[in-house]
């Protein structure tokens, strides 16, 4: 299916791109400002393979350039706030708010 084809090549590109940034070693900031919110958002994608290797993509993003790290993963986690917020009030009408978190642990 059309689907299945695009969750393949998803995968094997977001997979490619973390190989490539792992032997590199080291990312420009042009590239890592393009690459970020892309990435972000197939951290949402209704796969769970697409999930990982976006998770896996943003390690590898933050290992080329340490010091945007802990902005990635602030970032990452906002959006997945965002998005179990999101989810909880859309299950709420059918009874569903006792099952889904609609808040995520903080750090300081």
């Amino acid at each position: 299916s059309v689907i299945a084809n695009q969750t393949a090549v998803a995968v094997v590109t977001l997979e490619v791109l973390g190989l490539l940034l792992e032997v590199l070693g080291e990312v420009s900031q042009e590239l890592h400002a393009k690459l970020e919110e892309p990435v972000r958002w197939k951290l949402l994608a209704g796969s769970s393979v697409v999930r990982m290797q976006a998770a896996r993509l943003l390690a590898a993003l933050s290992a080329a350039q340490p010091s945007s790290a802990a902005s990635l993963l602030r970032t990452a986690a906002e959006d997945l706030r965002q998005a179990t917020a999101q989810m909880a009030s859309l299950a709420a009408p059918y009874g569903a708010k006792h099952y889904l978190p609609t808040s995520m642990p903080t750090t300081p």
